[in-house]
């Protein structure tokens, strides 16, 4: 009689009577919906990033997920958010975000002196919004003032450039902390 070989890829766990009495297995915990990062194109987070440190930063970049990192920090340092320059637009690029320096490109279009406390930084994320395609959106911030002017104004110039009111969220220095 002819003996039948198991393909190498296959195993045999158990035979006979133990493949009868084996009970099948118990699921561990409450069963959970598969979440995928999906990114809402109109999610707009407005985050005060001043102090914040290394892993809550890439948590939050992780979390939402942005298609465009827009920075409205008087001096865009990545030192303690990212530990440096280079490591920062590494994280961007690992989740395909693009990053505007907002007042970076005012000083080079206007080096006199236009910048945030002016406000007019505003026509800039208009024009850019104009251009831009759809979000996530985070704006970094290291002025609470600055951020509070930002989240009347962002808004309606998202809406303007979009057609469709964005969500908005504010993530506080208290909060980004915790």
């Amino acid at each position: 009689m002819r003996r039948r070989t198991v393909p190498p890829y296959l195993k045999l766990v158990a035979s006979g009577g133990d493949a009868l009495a084996a009970k099948p297995c118990e699921p561990v915990g409450k069963p959970q919906q598969l979440a995928l990062p999906y990114p809402e194109p109109m999610a707009v987070m407005l985050a005060d990033v001043q102090g914040m440190g290394r892993d809550r930063f890439k948590s939050l970049l992780d979390e939402l997920a942005p298609r465009w990192v827009i920075d409205l920090r008087a001096v865009p340092t990545f030192q303690g958010l990212a530990g440096s320059r280079s490591y920062a637009f590494r994280m961007f690029d690992s989740i395909n975000a693009t990053y505007v320096d907002i007042l970076g490109r005012l000083a080079s279009h206007n080096p006199a002196g236009a910048g945030a406390a002016t406000g007019d930084w505003v026509p800039e994320l208009r024009e850019l919004m104009h251009a831009a395609p759809p979000g996530p959106y985070l704006f970094l911030f290291d002025d609470p003032g600055l951020m509070t002017e930002a989240a009347h104004v962002v808004p309606p110039v998202l809406k303007a450039a979009m057609r469709k009111k964005p969500r908005m969220s504010i993530l506080t220095r208290s909060l980004a902390e915790a």
